[in-house]
């Protein structure tokens, strides 16, 4: 409905625009009617639209882009960058007669409050695509939002290519983080995920390159696909004992992380959930935990040392692939199948230890190539050593 009323409002402006051009003669006197109305051209946050008329006479228009609320009002700026963000912002009723909030085409302060109550009702949504504004759009001004403790939800695509954006601390009124809510912000440094949040959802932070901190809260109990994709700048991670699930490719390619601590309910680890984390140099995976996904830590070329739990009962293929690095491996007593190419290319590999009998390693269903180009290690059981065969 609301890019019904867009369009419409665009052809009444534009129609009215004709009218004022043919009256001071801009089109021919011959002119009977127009044929049609395109957009032909954008740039920024203008786009240009070219009116073709019945007699083959064409005129061009731009219009800045603008969305309409409840406030109904579509314009405003804010030139000092230290300014209100009152007039960058606007409403919309939902069903439960609280208001959600959105963004809208600016000059925005470099400092943005959401309020906590618009026309007396509670604010308790940041709305959809608030700052998606257009596809093209870049924030380069807001360094900082502050979320009031009435918002529940973060919508999709929230706030996405706020490069400046510096920190964000999320309350713990909000229960869910939308997919891509945070998408691309670059000058994000840090982050605090509150306690009431369950879901991080895809995406949420990905390529947020410039992120070295972030918190994530005790009720969190799942990170979407994608949740860090390339965060290169994160140090240290905690997953809180909440989490169950870590979702596929959660923190791909997070090259600068050189420490996670995965907490006791995680159960799975998805597939690629750490792929190229090439800064990590060790990691213990919990006993809650019964399955390693696919690739889940391949190209962890400074991963020197892995402790796998008793609960794991598969090490997906190609788990380990590449892990250079990897000298000593302890495998729990739970593994009963061990995918193809799992520890291929671990070269340094000289030692495995399993928490089990010599009689239960023979057992365990080894994929292809699961020790292809591995060191020359030793299996060192409960009773007794194998050797590398």
């Amino acid at each position: 409905m609301k890019k019904r009323i867009i369009i419409i409002c665009v052809i009444c402006l534009l129609a009215a625009a004709l009218l004022a051009c043919t009256a001071c003669g801009a089109l021919t006197q011959g002119a009977t009617g127009i044929k049609s109305i395109e957009k032909t051209g954008t740039e920024g946050l203008v786009d240009t639209y070219t009116i073709t008329l019945t007699n083959g006479e064409t005129s061009t228009f731009t219009v800045t882009n603008g969305r309409n609320g409840t406030n109904g009002s579509s314009g405003g700026t804010s030139a000092d960058p230290n300014a209100d963000a009152s007039d960058c912002l606007f409403f919309s009723l939902l069903d439960d007669d609280t208001y959600e909030v959105y963004a809208r085409y600016c000059d925005m302060p470099k400092r943005v409050v959401i309020p906590s109550t618009y026309n007396g009702k509670t604010v308790t949504k940041i709305a959809d695509e608030s700052g998606h504004l257009a596809d093209d759009y870049i924030n380069k001004t807001v360094e900082e939002i502050i979320i009031p403790d009435t918002v529940t939800s973060i919508g999709y695509y929230a706030f996405p290519k706020y490069w400046a954006l510096r920190s964000i601390t999320i309350p713990d009124s909000v229960t869910s983080i939308g997919s891509e809510a945070f998408y691309g912000c670059s000058g994000l440094t840090s982050v605090t995920i509150g306690n009431g949040v369950t879901s991080i959802g895809e995406n949420a932070f990905r390529g947020c390159s410039g992120l070295t901190s972030v918190t994530i809260g005790n009720g969190v109990t799942s990170i979407g696909e994608y949740a860090f994709y390339y965060c290169s700048g994160l140090t240290s991670v905690t997953i809180p004992d909440s989490v169950t699930n870590i979702g596929n490719s959660a923190f791909y390619g997070c090259s600068g992380l050189t420490s996670v601590s995965i907490g006791s309910g995680v159960t799975s680890i998805g597939e690629y959930a750490f792929y190229n984390c090439s800064g990590l140099t060790s990691v213990t995976i919990p006993s809650s935990v019964t399955s390693i996904g696919y690739s889940a830590f391949s190209g962890c070329r400074g991963l020197t040392s892995v402790t796998i739990g008793n609960g794991v009962t598969s090490i997906g293929s190609t788990a380990f692939r590449g892990c250079s690095g990897l000298t000593s491996v302890t495998i729990g007593n739970g593994v009963t199948s061990i995918g193809y190419s799992a520890f291929y290319d671990c070269t340094g590999l000289t030692s495995i230890t399993y928490e089990g009998t010599k009689a239960q390693w023979n057992a365990i269903s080894e994929g292809s190539d699961w020790n292809y180009n591995t060191g020359n290690y030793t299996i060192h059981c409960t009773d007794g050593d194998i050797a590398k065969s």
